[in-house]
């Protein structure tokens, strides 16, 4: 999805549902910057609840979409 956008530093992402097939996130952020922010929708839960949501199965094995130096917190907006 935004695989290669270099400069992308922040992202709101608030689906909770569709995720049936992984390829969909596999790797969507992959060559965005090394920092960010990822905004999500708070139903999914904690930090811990919405990179596991994110995960795809890797070459070396699962990884998390989200890049590892992005903070990840939730939508307030109601």
């Amino acid at each position: 999805m935004f695989r290669g956008c270099s400069n992308l530093e922040y992202v709101k992402f608030l689906l909770t549902t569709g995720f049936d097939s992984e390829h969909c996130i596999d790797r969507f952020l992959l060559g965005v910057s090394s920092t960010g922010i990822f905004v999500y929708n708070n139903e999914l839960g904690n930090e811990d609840a919405v990179r596991n949501a994110y995960m795809y199965e890797g070459t070396e094995g699962p990884a998390c979409a989200i890049p590892d130096g992005w903070t990840v917190i939730p939508d307030t907006e109601e």
